[in-house]
């Protein structure tokens, strides 16, 4: 390297153009800045935030305008293009029943109409959580979510326009997740012009009448009534091996109950149909006490707490 060259970071940079190449470099932050901040942004300008973030802005020439150029033009096609990812408004008779439900229901629950989205929430609090691949695999990693707590609940509706759902979920469907279940779905809006976005997570211990209301004032998919799928392994069987599984590990169950057997599909614990056990303190409720014993169709077991 000769005199008149130096090394910013990983880039060569000319004796003389050190300032040119500092404000290049400030320029670059503040297009980091913006990509950080589109989390709080729709749909459309979060992809265009990441397209733009990974178009190279610096070299050791400068600033590619042409590539800046290319990101502004696919922010403006997003926008015009993709009308699904954009929201609409809801209808105000759907706004004025939910909020007469929670305002008769459940006074205490906080609500907030934004952008044209209805929020409604109760007894929340912020979670930490282990993510999980597709595989079931658990993730060391943990992030913050907030969430319902047992008796609580969070609830999300809006209105998304470009016509019907063409997600790849599966929808309607509850996500059974470790602290509290999620209902989503995506029913089409009555004059096709798009759909209701649903999210709705409720604690295991929600009032059941506010639920049912809450089920029954929101956007829902119409569909036939299926069979429910039956289970491989017996409930009896499935009761048998967790009891083995308990009397193996040495687990005192004696100041416990049986609370609830559920025969899901799949959740954040095992992947496929399983049985989730779930035992509960006598007497009294304690939020966290319970022992979640899973039980799979191969009889593959798993344990868990409630906290």
């Amino acid at each position: 390297m000769t005199g008149d060259q130096f090394f910013y970071g990983k880039h060569r940079v000319i004796k003389g153009q050190q300032r040119k190449y500092n404000n290049q470099m400030d320029m670059n932050e503040r297009h980091r800045t913006l990509f950080q901040m589109s989390d709080g942004l729709n749909s459309a300008n979060r992809l265009f935030a990441l397209g733009y973030h990974s178009v190279p802005l610096v070299s050791h020439q400068g600033v590619n305008r042409r590539n800046m150029k290319i990101g502004l033009f696919l922010f403006a096609f997003l926008l015009i293009s993709d009308t699904s990812l954009l929201a609409g408004e809801l209808p105000k008779k759907l706004m004025d029943s939910l909020t007469g439900v929670f305002k008769s229901q459940c006074p205490e629950a906080s609500i907030e109409i934004k952008d044209g989205v209805f929020f409604a929430k109760f007894e929340t609090m912020m979670f930490t959580i282990h993510g999980s691949s597709k595989t079931g695999k658990i993730s060391e990693k943990t992030y913050q979510q907030e969430g319902p707590n047992y008796k609580g609940f969070l609830l999300r509706v809006s209105l998304e326009e470009g016509g019907p759902f063409q997600g790849q979920a599966v929808v309607p469907q509850t996500v059974h997740q470790v602290y509290w279940e999620t209902y989503i779905d995506r029913p089409p809006a009555k004059d096709g012009s798009g759909y209701y976005n649903v999210s709705f997570s409720y604690g295991s211990r929600i009032d059941k009448d506010l639920k049912q209301l809450i089920f029954s004032t929101i956007p829902r998919t119409e569909r036939k009534l299926t069979p429910r799928p039956e289970s491989s392994l017996p409930i009896t069987e499935a009761l048998r091996v967790a009891m083995e599984y308990i009397e193996k590990e040495k687990m005192d169950i004696s100041k416990y109950y049986i609370d609830s057997i559920r025969l899901l599909q799949q959740s954040s614990w095992m992947q496929g149909q399983h049985w989730v056990i779930t035992w509960q303190i006598k007497d009294t409720y304690v939020d966290g006490g319970e022992i979640i014993i899973i039980v799979g169709m191969n009889k593959e077991i798993r344990r868990t707490y409630g906290e």
